[in-house]
């Protein structure tokens, strides 16, 4: 069988008594990271506002992605990292999800993510999806881009089938994430094909927003944790 390549997601709200510790991994984590079995890349990211997509920095909020070349790798690391302990001991709210893509174009710093012909063949009509948008916006369209945030936002909070959705960014204002999750792959369809979501993705894309951007659908195969309120087993 071919090996799949496998991404784990974790969102982190720390403690507030923790944030000493949580705001410099930001800028420091990524020249620390421990040698990890079969990791491709490794993001650490900031968040919005109680987690969500504006301008205004969530300092509590904070989002990993690991992206490894095979899924037993990422399961290793999943259930063994004392890096992920780290942080999950010093949150209030942690979540964990394991992915395998199915769909995946575009590039995150010049790095791809590959999907496997088997994947692309698993039937994906009952379970969760997820989907992870990142885009590097240009300089002189980053107000263009910013002015579509607040809608999209509003839509997305009210929309039926969404699990979890989080903003989350690399650098301020200009490399920016969405990550969601979806009860199935209907109502995650149902989203992205019209209203203000799709508005704003053809004006992105008319007006060449982006220098670099990646959009990737995976399979959700675990979740663990708690994120705004809700539980996920």
């Amino acid at each position: 069988m071919a090996q799949q390549q496998t991404t784990v997601i974790a969102l982190v709200k720390f403690r507030r008594e923790c944030l000493h510790w949580g705001v410099p991994q930001l800028a420091l984590r990524r020249y620390f990271i421990p040698e990890v079995p079969g990791l491709i890349f490794f993001k650490v990211l900031g968040s919005g506002y109680n987690g969500g997509f504006g301008m205004l920095p969530g300092l509590n909020y904070q989002g990993l992605c690991f992206h490894f070349d095979e899924e037993e790798n990422a399961k290793k690391f999943l259930n063994h990292s004392n890096l992920l302990k780290q942080y999950e001991l010093r949150s209030d709210e942690f979540f964990v999800s394991v992915l395998v893509p199915y769909d995946s174009r575009g590039s995150w710093s010049g790095k791809k993510i590959t999907v496997s012909e088997q994947a692309k063949n698993f039937e994906l009509d009952k379970q969760p999806i997820a989907s992870l948008t990142r885009a590097s916006i240009r300089i002189r369209k980053m107000m263009s881009f910013w002015s579509h945030t607040p809608k999209t936002e509003n839509a997305l909070s009210d929309v039926q089938g969404c699990m979890l959705s989080v903003g989350l960014g690399e650098a301020p204002l200009l490399r920016q994430a969405t990550f969601t999750i979806w009860e199935n792959l209907q109502s995650l369809e149902l989203y992205s094909k019209k209203g203000v979501h799709l508005d704003a993705l053809r004006k992105a894309y008319q007006g060449n927003y982006f220098s670099e951007s990646m959009f990737v659908r995976f399979r959700a195969k675990s979740m663990r944790g708690t994120w705004k309120g809700k539980s996920f087993d």
